[in-house]
């Protein structure tokens, strides 16, 4: 078995709670208090659609952001607090020793924030650190050394099909490490940003004053090379190349995640093996539909949710007093459409079959124990594409402006009004755009993409232009969405200092009480 595939399995084996015997006392909070917060928690990671593997590390970037901008102190401890309200940790498991070490991060950032001289501005500069700031103290609190043993498994194995002389050995590690973490570990921007910076410069997290003054006059040439790096990697053929070889990997992943012990037992043959990814898959089928209603209830939350805000703020003050009356019917049909949208969209996803099944478990079989990915190697980085493409793909994009102009036409014939269509364009486009992405859930484990039918054909050509502007509108959606700014400080911050008082309160009446015992 390989090396990595072994100590993977065991940091699996024994994992266990890292804070169990760190001595000190540890972080307690009010229990019925944090019931509350941990639903309004709930409610926060609905209205910002994200992936639930991101819940911990946005969480800390939320808070950390919340209370930098209100200028608060002691964002150790209250950071700390504020994760075992919201159930990210158990109560009185952390100790309160982490938050010395959090706040020493803080002012590592704090300093390169304040010192970098970089052309953007102090508002995206804070939001940059800030993202880098919130992965350490993931890294701090929630450290996943298996997949970091996982990793280096995998970047073996796949390495070894890939044989470009078109980039120096260089390029291609970091293109193909920036590949695996973003499909496989499934790391967001903010993770393979940080990532990237620790693979130009390996000392990062241990980085001394003195080496800090120096890396913040040359911050600027890294910030260029991580997001030169992260660009290339969108459309690079080591990024399709992964993804589409990711699957089995996956799988793999999973169950050892699901029974470390009962994987390795399974090494011994290859038929206890292959029934052991066969239940996995299935398991991870079942789950996949889970996920996916799931991904739709989310879905439908946002939407409405963002969408009665926006017809507060913008669509009725718009309408009373520039067209001197309310369009009820434009007004319905906004609310109304575009959750109607992601429940049809998702009624009809499918699940891999029976032959996707057996070709993963054939692939997962040949990685395991012949280390060795069944698959072409990728040779050239050149994209060939025939005249028929071109064709096709002008011809797609006339008729997309035809479909765009279209919808247009007929909303200006139901009276829609300027604000109306434009936030109609903007939820079908984002309801689109998460419905691709909860397609792409049920896809995850896909080895040979299902033949197209006549549905989706017409799926593709009326929504997939939607969906263009909805991915334009979600990249930017966290930047200008000031519906997440007004929870996160209108509603979040003045809801956690309550919370805050509430629970000090009753502490304090605890000790009163205990005075007359």
């Amino acid at each position: 078995m390989d090396q990595d595939l072994q100590k993977t399995i065991e940091a699996i084996k024994n994992k266990k709670n890292i804070y169990d015997k760190v001595s000190g006392p540890k972080v307690v909070v009010n229990e019925s208090v944090g019931r509350v917060a941990f639903y309004y928690e709930k409610l926060r990671n609905a209205i910002d659609y994200q992936d639930e593997h991101l819940f911990l590390k946005n969480a800390i970037k939320r808070i950390l952001k919340r209370r930098t901008f209100l200028g608060a102190r002691g964002n150790g401890i209250a950071l700390l607090k504020e994760l075992v309200w919201a159930k990210y940790f158990e109560n009185d498991t952390l100790p309160q020793s982490l938050a010395e070490e959090i706040e020493s991060i803080l002012r590592k950032y704090a300093y390169f924030r304040d010192n970098v001289h970089v052309k953007s501005s102090k508002n995206q500069t804070t939001d940059l650190f800030l993202g880098f700031a919130a992965c350490e103290i993931e890294e701090l609190l929630f450290p996943c050394q298996e997949k970091q043993d996982y990793y280096k498994f995998v970047e073996k194995i796949i390495r070894e099909k890939i044989n470009l002389e078109e980039l120096n050995h260089k390029a291609v590690n970091i293109q193909t490490e920036i590949s695996i973490r973003r499909v496989i570990l499934k790391e967001d921007l903010e993770q393979l940003r940080y990532r990237t910076l620790t693979y130009l410069y390996p000392d990062w997290p241990k980085v001394k004053k003195m080496e800090g003054e120096s890396f913040a006059k040359n911050f600027e040439s890294y910030l260029n090379a991580i997001e030169e790096q992260i660009k290339i990697n969108k459309s690079s053929k080591i990024y399709k190349f992964v993804r589409k070889n990711s699957p089995a990997f996956k799988i793999i992943l999973e169950a050892i995640y699901k029974g470390a012990q009962n994987f390795e037992r399974n090494l011994r043959a290859e038929e206890g093996f292959n029934s052991l990814i066969r239940v996995e898959i299935a398991r991870r089928n079942e789950n996949t539909r889970s996920r996916i209603i799931r991904a739709v209830i989310r879905g439908i939350i946002f939407i409405l949710l963002t969408k009665i805000i926006l017809a507060i703020v913008i669509e009725i003050p718009y309408e009373m007093s520039v067209m001197h009356g309310i369009n009820w019917s434009a007004l319905l049909t906004n609310v109304i459409l575009p959750p109607l949208l992601m429940v049809i969209i998702g009624a009809f996803i499918k699940i891999p079959g029976r032959k996707n099944t057996t070709e993963l478990i054939k692939i997962a079989n040949s990685i395991v124990f012949k280390d060795d990915l069944p698959t072409k190697p990728l040779k050239t980085l050149e994209e060939k594409k025939s005249r028929k493409f071109v064709v096709f793909n002008t011809i797609y994009s006339i008729m997309s402006i035809g479909v765009l102009a279209g919808v247009i036409w007929i909303l200006l014939r139901l009276q829609f009004n300027f604000v109306s269509i434009v936030l109609f364009y903007i939820f079908v486009s984002l309801v689109s755009f998460l419905g691709f992405r909860i397609r792409s859930i049920a896809k995850e484990y896909e080895v040979r993409p299902e033949q197209d039918s006549v549905l989706s054909g017409l799926y593709n050509f009326i929504l997939l232009p939607f969906v263009v502007i909805g991915k334009f509108l979600s990249d930017r959606w966290s930047e200008y969405n000031f519906t997440l700014l007004f929870w996160d400080f209108v509603i979040e911050a003045p809801f956690k200092a309550l919370i805050g008082i509430f629970e000090a309160w009753l502490s304090f009446s605890r000790e009163k009480r205990e005075e007359f015992e």
